[in-house]
């Protein structure tokens, strides 16, 4: 997976860790033995489907296309796009791929994100993404054709490294996990896609002669390691020992799937680690090294605006813009500790922070939209000043799409908000009579648009075939400047309102041009450019077209504004792995030149031009098309939970395996849910159609699992069993990513088979024990409400909250017994550091009616210390608290390494009676009734098992009851 932009996510090892890890929310309605625990409420948010597709496949030479006839015109160059890369990647590899590949597209990002091929929500800043269950390659076509086919090589590339290191073999993709850089770096490598900003990182380490070890790159898989680092490190083995020795490498990687590299290095090129290691060093200083000192760092012509701020204190400022005053600028900035990602104002004199301007508006929105943050990057600013400095104007994510905010620059409250059925609406800017221009996506190309709030209206203002980006306002108000995507390069264009659709081209050459701003009186239009392999500060008048290079920086500089009161430029800053922002007064230019005699001669026109229709010809047939997406039914999950507790009958095991079938569009899941209670078997079936907004299925099961009878002398037995068979129908309503309804019809057979005929209530009085158990069939009918708004880190939930609310009856009439269900589960986490959080849970269940069903709690991950199950009733609760923070963050034993290594500090708290019993949750401080256990756990992530292991005391509050028990549990917490 490849995002062309800064912020570019690692999908692949996700994917394979999404094939074995307990599902966080998407494991079935139907949980064998945990129904009617506090087990049986499922989480995770929604992903929602707001359009339904109707897909074609076209089978081209070596991939079966899948498209719907809104994005047929892209067909064409999709084909051609795949099958060059595919002729270029098995040259390079000599590799032929044993099978047909499948390749869907999507028109749009917007569609794309609604794929159900992976069950969760896809970043924004995700272009593309190919999996490895099914070898499917899954992308938009909303980029410049350039781009897309160097999105295309990347991907199609995974689909030959799966192939040739896997095999086609599931067990082997979940058992190889190999490093990123080996994956990311080789796609990167074939893509040959190395961008001005990779190079200014990888100048930035090697000053720094910071470059890690291939072992370091190994371990730590970050976005710069896997996909810059990695890429380069391929270019050198080939520049060191030719196409034969990439081939050799892979082939030594393939004997065992990544898993020692240094081994493998050793034995393609008989080289030590260290010797390798050295090597690449030299060859990277020998590249990036040489005309260091011919140029200057930020600090060196600048004055940081937060310099006077210690680095740790420093709030972070993305996409900065300066207010038309320029007393105050306003950036996108992230929360150290929460990771929020906010809107704030910050004080130019002295660079702190003022307000923060989103904070209480995420009811509002999903997020903010920023570049390199939440988003890929493409052009321009996220924020931009109203005229007189009042009101900002941003968009933030409202699915499917994005809104446009206009809030008030002193308090943040919304002024404006205007939702657009646009796709990647991105960069406003705010005219003199508060008129907002922005780039956008409609039918896969990107042209400017224009609102205005007065009349509500939108228009196209660049209607063409061209991708343009980042407008920007003349301080007149009469025309507008823009990025615009031509011949493989952004380039700077102006055109006036009055004539929209007369462009004129502002710079010229092969190379990008980004980023413009307006000087404060209009006549010149600075802007950021890589014309020398660096990203300098430019500036173009207007009049004469002459354009001045303002600095011969080393890193990078972006983001130029210039400051009304004084003249300085700002701008930002890239050095030692950080932005910094700095102002300096305007020099005299480093250099001069026409911007016109940049421009490229015909004869390079027409060879670019006909380089791209070469690559890009291909002529379909309408014999290969047909009008079905087939089925393509394959295992795409394998999940495992379970766990072992100590107690009074010498402790019990739990086991469940998750099996999931899914069809090619990945719509369509049948699950297997095969479960083990001390050796009772349990088994579910679950089929489930996500391919419109409403989803729906069915669900068959036979459940079987122990409960716990009391004899007349009170003594506990659980050989007691409990049966229930049945099935339902059951569809869902997702309102938001947060929030949905469930719904759901079936009928049951259960069956309560004691082992002891007389229970002894609480009152000492003997009862039958028919008059608490009560068997027979039922028709169910359910219904709940379920909100997930937790935040997730790699370890878990770390902030917000959760919440399930149900009721399940089982009406009079049908059946020969009836009852309703009520349950509740609350749960909350608090952030306390970057790493540690407060998680609560308050779940309550009640049964009422003539045949009132049975809640059991106990053991595990939730009253820990007690045996499983141990405790049953018509009426139960459970309370839990825990402190949950990082023990070791990475340990190694040789080549084995565990990392987030966690632990936790808990207290559980609950009870459960029957209708009819006196419950008395405390007498004189201590516990009567209701149980209680605090202790310690540890916790640890093993190829993808969440492993955890339980210390629990029991205690009635005043005193200790017995000694610490101990419990095992694999599956996530709550």
């Amino acid at each position: 997976m490849r995002s062309p932009s800064l912020v570019r996510r690692h999908l692949f090892a996700f994917l394979l860790l999404a094939t074995t890890a307990v599902a966080l929310g998407f494991t079935p309605q139907a949980l064998a033995q945990f129904n009617n625990t506090p087990f049986s409420s499922t989480f995770g948010q929604n992903k929602v489907t707001y359009e339904s597709f109707d897909f074609w496949k076209y089978s081209a030479p070596h991939f079966d296309v899948y498209y719907y006839p809104e994005e047929e015109a892209h067909l064409d160059e999709v084909v051609a796009f795949a099958e060059a890369a595919y002729e270029r990647i098995s040259r390079k590899m000599n590799h032929q791929l044993s099978e047909r590949m499948p390749i869907i597209f999507y028109q749009t990002h917007q569609d794309f994100q609604q794929t159900h091929i992976l069950p969760f929500f896809l970043p924004e800043g995700v272009a593309a993404f190919a999996e490895p269950t099914q070898n499917r390659l899954v992308l938009p076509v909303d980029d410049p054709p350039d781009q897309l086919h160097l999105l295309m090589v990347h991907e199609v590339t995974h689909l030959f490294e799966f192939d040739y290191f896997f095999g086609n073999r599931l067990g082997a993709a979940v058992r190889a996990q190999p490093p990123g850089w080996v994956m990311e770096g080789f796609a990167e490598y074939m893509a040959d896609n190395l961008t001005t900003l990779d190079e200014m990182m990888l100048r930035d380490i090697v000053l720094a002669d910071d470059i890690p070890t291939l072992i370091q790159m190994s371990y730590i898989d970050s976005f710069f390691n896997s996909y810059v680092l990695g890429e380069v490190v391929w270019s050198y083995i080939e520049e060191e020992y030719g196409d034969e020795g990439v081939r050799i490498f892979l082939s030594e990687l393939r004997r065992d799937l990544g898993q020692d590299v240094e081994r493998d290095l050793e034995r393609s090129f008989n080289v030590t680690p260290n010797e390798f290691n050295t090597d690449f060093r030299e060859w990277l200083r020998d590249r990036y090294l040489p005309n260091v000192l011919d140029h200057s760092e930020g600090p060196d012509f600048a004055r940081g605006v937060m310099t006077g701020i210690a680095f740790e204190d420093r709030q972070p400022a993305f996409s900065p813009v300066v207010s038309p005053t320029g007393d105050e600028f306003a950036a996108i900035s992230v929360n150290r500790k929460t990771q929020q990602v906010d809107i704030y104002t910050f004080d130019f004199a002295t660079g702190k922070p003022k307000k923060n301007l989103t904070g209480g508006h995420h009811g509002d929105f999903e997020y903010v939209i920023g570049q390199g943050v939440t988003v890929g990057f493409q052009a321009g600013n996220d924020l931009t000043y109203s005229n007189d400095g009042s009101q900002l104007a941003f968009f933030a994510r409202t699915p499917p799409t994005r809104t446009l905010f206009v809030v008030d620059a002193d308090t943040g409250k919304i002024r404006t908000k205007f939702k657009t059925e646009l796709d990647q609406a991105l960069s406003p800017s705010v005219g003199p009579d508060n008129r907002v221009v922005f780039a956008a996506h409609e039918n896969g190309v990107r042209d400017v648009y224009l609102f205005d709030p007065q009349t509500e209206t939108l228009s196209n203002l660049t209607q063409d075939d061209f991708y343009d980006y980042a407008p920007i306002w003349s301080p007149d108000g009469q025309s507008i400047v823009f990025a615009s995507h031509v011949m493989g390069h952004k380039k700077l264009f102006r055109i006036d309102l009055a004539r929209p659709q007369q462009r004129i081209q502002l710079t010229f050459g092969l190379y990008d041009d980004t980023q413009p701003s307006f000087s404060q009186d209009g006549s010149k239009v600075y802007f950021v450019s890589d014309r020398t392999g660096e990203h300098n500060l430019y500036g173009i008048e207007l009049a004469t077209e002459t354009v001045f290079r303002y600095t011969n920086i080393l890193h990078g500089a972006f983001f130029p504004h210039e400051l009304a009161a004084t003249g300085e430029l700002m701008f930002s800053n890239y050095s030692d792995g950080f932005y910094e922002l700095y102002a300096m007064e305007l020099p005299e230019p480093v250099e001069t030149f026409v911007a016109v005699d940049e421009a490229i001669d015909d004869e390079e026109i027409d060879r670019i031009e006909a380089e791209a229709t070469a690559l890009a010809d291909v002529e379909l047939s309408d014999q290969n098309r047909t009008q079905s997406a087939g089925g393509g039914w394959h295992i795409s999950s394998i999940q495992i939970a379970g766990g072992y507790s100590v107690g009074s009958f010498g402790g019990t095991v739990l086991a469940n395996t998750f099996i999931e079938f899914q069809n090619l569009m990945g719509t369509q899941t049948i699950t297997a849910v095969l479960g083990s209670v001390q050796g009772a078997r349990n088994y579910t079936g679950i089929y489930r159609n996500s391919a419109h907004r409403w989803n729906y299925g069915a669900m068959l099961t036979s459940q079987r699992s122990f409960f716990f009878t009391q004899d007349i002398n009170g003594g506990l037995d659980r050989n007691s069993v409990f049966e229930l068979d049945g099935g339902e129908f059951f569809a869902d309503y997702p309102f938001t990513r947060d929030w949905r309804s469930e719904f759901s019809l079936g009928y049951f057979r259960r069956e309560f088979l004691p082992s002891n005929f007389i229970l002894q209530s609480s009152g000492g009085e003997a009862v039958r024990f028919a008059d608490q158990f009560h068997s027979g069939n039922y028709m169910s009918v359910g219904v709940k409400l379920i909100g997930d708004k937790a935040r997730f880190k790699e370890y878990g939930p770390y902030a917000g909250r959760r919440v399930s609310l149900g009721v399940d009856a089982a009406p009079p009439g049908v059946g020969n017994i009836n009852f309703y269900d009520v349950t509740v589960d609350l749960r909350q986490y608090v952030q306390v550091t970057k790493d540690s959080q407060l998680a609560f849970r308050a779940w309550g269940a009640g049964s009422f009616g003539d045949d009132p069903s049975v809640f059991y709690i106990g053991g595990l991950n939730q009253l820990r210390g007690y045996d499983y199950l141990r405790f049953s009733g018509n009426r139960a609760f459970l309370g839990n608290v825990e402190y949950r923070f990082p023990l070791i963050f990475e340990s190694r034993a040789g080549d084995f390494v565990l990392r987030n290594i966690r632990g936790l500090v808990f207290m559980d708290v609950g009870a459960a009676w029957f209708k009819g019993e006196e419950f008395n949750f405390s007498v004189d401080g201590s516990l009567e009734d209701a149980l209680a256990s605090f202790g310690v756990g540890v916790g640890v992530n093993l190829v993808g098992l969440p492993l955890w292991f339980f210390w629990a005391q029991r205690t009635d509050f005043k005193e200790l009851d017995g000694g610490p028990d101990f419990q095992f549990y694999i599956g996530p917490l709550f």
